[in-house]
């Protein structure tokens, strides 16, 4: 049941629903409207559909649209509660109002309608303790009215680009190890080397089988033909999780990490390398990534190596339940 600000509604002639999973067209062209204000980029479509198509049944309580009288689409919200937040404590909030309503009060209503929405998750579920939004830090409405609702930033991550033109050196690795391309076979292996490579970064909690396919290797966008793993005897030491976006000509590095024991040995070096000659070989001419400021394996050093440089930055705020 919507129970968005119906004074709103009522004074300015807009209707209120929850999106459906045929909404993705609305929702894209929101978030493509509101990227071009800022000069990001929006999700593409298939990536949207993706994740409505995830929610499921939970769209009926956990997203809202705001349309006019003729139903052209003026703002969305979604909550993505465990375990769609991907954190078992989080949930995870957006909100997007079309750039020509702007100061109309509708981002504050959306933002209320969330906050109420998690509170009574809460109610039966006493494990969510946060809430989370981002946002580019330059926004400095979006920015104040975080604040003005009592959320904190807490941390900054950077998207990163690197044009693809010609073909770099691969460092060598050790001689015990193997550099192969991605196998099915690995799956869960490559999982666990996953969880332990990225220990203890903030925001990420243990990934089990389920979220492994969700999120990461079980998505159209993965490739494994462009996807790397080193390998030691039966076990993964290493690995590149890499994405092509569906209608984009450009390549993703979703993750790339070493597990503990095996870091400072030229790994991630060697995987990097033969990614970025893997994305040219294929046609690609851009590859991009995202990286958090905070993280302690010195990844942004490693990118900033090979080429990237950032062309995006997006505070993470955060506000705790209750």
């Amino acid at each position: 049941m919507v129970d968005f600000n119906s004074q709103l509604l009522a004074s300015r002639g807009f209707k209120a629903r929850p999106l459906k999973d045929l909404d993705a067209a609305f929702l894209h062209g929101l978030l493509r409207q509101s990227a071009e204000e800022t000069g990001a980029s929006a999700p593409p479509i298939e990536g949207i559909t993706q994740i409505l198509n995830r929610l499921g049944e939970r769209l009926r309580t956990d997203s809202l649209v705001i349309l006019s009288e003729t139903d052209e689409p003026l703002a969305a919200a979604l909550v993505f509660l465990p375990p769609a937040s991907g954190d078992n404590d989080v949930a995870s909030l957006l909100g997007v109002v079309r750039p020509d309503h702007y100061q109309q009060g509708i981002g504050t209503s959306l933002l209320d309608w969330m906050e109420r929405r998690v509170c009574r998750a809460h109610e039966t579920d006493d494990s969510l303790r946060f809430m989370r939004m981002s946002c580019d830090p330059n926004n400095q409405a979006r920015v104040r009215l975080f604040k003005q609702h009592g959320f904190t930033p807490v941390r900054y991550s950077f998207k990163m680009e690197k044009t693809l033109s010609s073909s770099i050196d691969e460092p060598a690795i050790p001689s015990e190890l193997s550099l192969l391309p991605w196998s099915d076979e690995w799956h869960e292996t490559a999982r666990k080397a996953f969880n332990q490579a990225f220990e203890g970064h903030w925001g990420l909690p243990t990934i089990d089988a389920e979220m492994w396919m969700s999120r990461f290797v079980g998505v159209p966008q993965f490739r494994t033909d462009l996807s790397w793993l080193v390998i030691h005897g039966s076990e993964v030491v290493g690995l590149c999780v890499n994405w092509v976006p569906p209608g984009n000509a450009y390549g993703w590095i979703e993750a790339i990490g070493v597990v503990p024991a095996w870091r400072s040995r030229g790994i991630a070096d060697a995987m990097m390398a033969r990614a970025l000659n893997a994305f040219l070989d294929n046609g690609l001419t851009k590859v991009a990534l995202d990286v958090d400021s905070g993280n302690l394996t010195g990844a942004l050093q490693l990118y900033e190596k090979v080429g990237f440089a950032a062309v995006k930055r997006e505070a993470i705020f955060t506000k705790p339940i209750g």
